[in-house]
């Protein structure tokens, strides 16, 4: 069987590398290549590869590597940033690398771009930095009033202001600072809150409340200096400012995934938004669209992801009459009998356990409550109306756990459909089989993208797959009806199709595999092992089991158990959760992925599981 599976591996997992040769020396390179660019955040950067011969030395830039004794090698090296400049204004950044066996040696030189980390500019010219992101970075257009801020960097003890077209007055801008206090890779994944960047002077930062009317104004920003003069520039944004009496509606289209509401462009996720739920729009910021939840809550969605409605559609304002509650088999369905499809806020809590819902845009007219008395996973059904156009659901549940739940319309009512915990099975004798009867999926991560590589070229995305199938067995053995998201090795399956895919099985228990990979700066050598990633309360306790048998079981790092926004772990029709059992980077690890022994680890953390797991945990 272990040949078979490295018969396996040897038809997929290599990728293409990049090698430099001196007679019986030579290196080559996985994770770099010539035309590589890599942004600087004051930290070494982390090579792979395979060096020769395999007893050999290896030392890039005066730091030792971490050989493995097949010479696989991992260094965490400095890079020496050169003057020399692409025209994306990347820096050339070179390696020099040396191999001793015995009493030779050889060098090797090995180069790549970098992007510097910023700067205060020079003091002795006049400029504006371009590669700086001014602001605004977007056209924007709002409704009636709104507040617009204006920053630019440029040379540092200077006195700046900004101009906006049609408007005769100058607005002051102050000089501030921006202290880099830490990288977010390393205050994540290495070390915490270490990282201290360099102090950076000549920021320009100013802002303005505008409360007339604009079409596509443009704003000027002038630098002056008493000893070098003064100098302007046009930022790209245009500024609309519209007093249209008539509303502009949109509608959110049909998404299977459903549509991202966010907090602002490209920020944290709010909420998820079903197809046909109407939207006030209140602005727009580049190809994003604002619209007012209430008074205190803005949402922003893609413009793609809507279609604008005839002008004069009324905005969106519901009511609602009648809550329901409905058993089936495995779930219980909680019914808002809504006039019309607006947006919804899904947030869960325990102590005590309760899902609310923040019904947007709507009015309560509530009569009725209607209980399923068949059931007793709900306690009890509270609302209240918080604001003028915000309803609160509280949906109270006697047990102390729910194994997630669906969300949909059905014409303009909205559905909630609980799933059921899974009753904990007793054993007399022995310990009950937990896995028994289980629908779960199992997602081994990437592809068509290779993922994470390894020194040698194993590529993470077919190494998942291999796990994957051996612990479906492994499942299936004890009981569990067990589907992949992926058929086989090769077949390329999109993260946005997963959820989909995940979905149509309907699974209890959802799994995405990887093996994982620091982001450059983060020093894989220190930080690196296992980890387990969830985002819904309900996946919380399966993670924390999984993550105790991986510490058990696998002899690695504990490399942490996490809360994180990732999107296999969104998926709210089941407990959804990803594993990285290893560090596919790390030259030991990425061996000990290529060893039936390894795999099957999994053996034990999923008889661990079988034994000992309920939903109750």
């Amino acid at each position: 069987m272990k040949y078979l599976i490295l018969t396996l591996l040897g038809c997929f997992v290599f990728t293409q590398v990049y090698s430099q040769s001196n007679s019986n020396f030579s290196i080559s390179f996985t994770n770099i290549n010539p035309d590589t660019e890599i942004k600087l955040v004051g930290k070494p950067l982390y090579l792979l590869g395979v060096v020769t011969p395999a007893s050999a030395k290896l030392i890039i830039n005066n730091v030792v590597a971490k050989v493995d004794t097949d010479s696989a090698f991992i260094c965490y090296s400095p890079v020496i940033v050169k003057d020399s400049t692409n025209d994306k204004g990347y820096h050339l950044g070179e390696f020099d690398i040396k191999i001793i066996s015995g009493s030779i040696s050889k060098t090797f030189k090995k180069f790549i771009w970098v992007k510097l980390p910023p700067k205060t500019s020079p003091s002795d010219t006049l400029v504006f930095d371009s590669t700086w992101q001014t602001k605004p970075e977007r056209n924007i257009t709002i409704r009636n009033s709104g507040l617009i801020k204006v920053e630019v960097k440029g040379t540092p003890d200077s006195r700046a202001y900004f101009t906006i077209d049609s408007i005769n007055t100058k607005f002051p801008m102050v000089e501030t600072k921006f202290i880099n206090s830490y990288y977010w890779g390393e205050a994540v994944f290495g070390s915490g809150f270490t990282t201290k960047g360099d102090t950076i002077n000549g920021i320009y930062q100013g802002a303005v409340y505008l409360n007339k009317p604009l079409d596509s104004a443009k704003i000027t920003v002038y630098l002056t200096n008493p000893k070098l003069g003064k100098i302007k520039e046009v930022l790209p944004a245009n500024i609309t400012i519209t007093d249209s009496p008539i509303y502009r509606i949109v509608q959110v289209e049909n998404n299977s995934n459903k549509v991202t509401a966010r907090y602002g462009p490209k920020m944290g996720y709010k909420l998820f938004l079903e197809g046909g739920v109407k939207l006030k729009v209140s602005g727009e910021e580049g190809s994003w669209i604002s619209s007012k939840l209430s008074s205190d809550q803005t949402i922003f969605v893609a413009k793609n992801s809507v279609m604008n409605l005839a002008l004069g559609t009324p905005p969106p304002n519901a009511t609602i009459q009648l809550i329901r509650v409905k058993n089936n088999k495995r779930q219980v369905k909680v019914s808002l009998g809504l006039s019309e499809r607006v947006p919804v806020e899904i947030r869960e809590f325990s102590n005590p356990q309760r899902i609310e819902l923040l019904v947007y845009n709507t009015t309560a007219n509530i009569d009725w409550v209607f209980y399923d008395t068949s059931t007793n996973l709900i306690k009890e059904i509270k609302h209240f109306q918080t604001s003028d156009n915000v309803l609160k659901v509280i949906i109270y549940l006697n047990e102390k756990t729910q194994w997630g739940y669906y969300i949909d319309y059905s014409g303009t009512t909205f559905e909630l459909k609980i799933n059921k915990p899974a009753k904990h099975r007793s054993g007399f004798i022995f310990p009950a089989n937990q896995l028994k009867g289980r629908v779960i999926v199992l997602d081994p991560g990437h592809n068509p993208d290779t993922g994470a590589i390894g020194p040698r070229g194993l590529e993470e995305r077919n190494i998942n797959f291999v796990l994957a199938k051996k612990l479906q067995k492994l499942l299936e053995d004890d009981g569990a009806i067990v589907y992949l998201t992926r058929k086989t090795i090769t077949e390329p399956l999109p993260l946005l199709l997963r959820r989909k895919t995940v979905v149509q099985y309907h699974p209890e228990i959802s799994i995405s595999i990887h093996n994982n990979a620091v982001p450059q700066g983060v020093n894989p050598i220190k930080h690196n092992g296992f980890s387990v990633y969830y985002y819904y309360p309900q996946a919380l306790p399966l993670a924390k089991m999984i993550h105790r048998n991986f510490e058990k079981n696998l002899g690695l790092k504990n490399f942490g158990l996490y809360w994180d926004n990732l999107y296999m772990c969104r998926i709210t029709e089941a407990i959804s959760l990803l594993v990285e059992p290893s560090f596919i980077i790390m030259p030991r690890q990425e061996s000990l992925l290529e060893t039936n022994e390894f795999r099957s680890e999994e053996r034990r953390v999923g008889k661990e599981c079988r034994s000992r797991w309920s939903p109750y945990h």
